[in-house]
């Protein structure tokens, strides 16, 4: 009778698997992250510098999306 209470509940004690992997539900998690190209970027006319760009990853399909930022201060209309 001991032996099977052990045994199940053996499984719950262990410690995690460190290499298992998270799981995340559609929309739950989005990485954001700011990045500094190490190259200046022609934007356009007669102009070169080093735009922000604003990259995003997906947790759920770790699809990955970037933006390049024309200004570091927001647009004040």
């Amino acid at each position: 009778m001991l032996k099977n209470r052990v045994r199940e509940l053996q499984p719950a004690s262990l410690p995690v698997d460190p290499a298992s992997r998270t799981v995340y539900e559609p929309g739950e998690l989005v990485q954001c992250d700011l990045w500094f190209p190490p190259a200046e970027i022609p934007p356009g006319f007669g102009q070169a510098g080093c735009p922000l760009v604003l990259v995003m990853v997906c947790g759920y399909s770790l699809r990955a999306s970037a933006q390049m930022l024309p200004s570091r201060t927001p647009h004040r209309g």
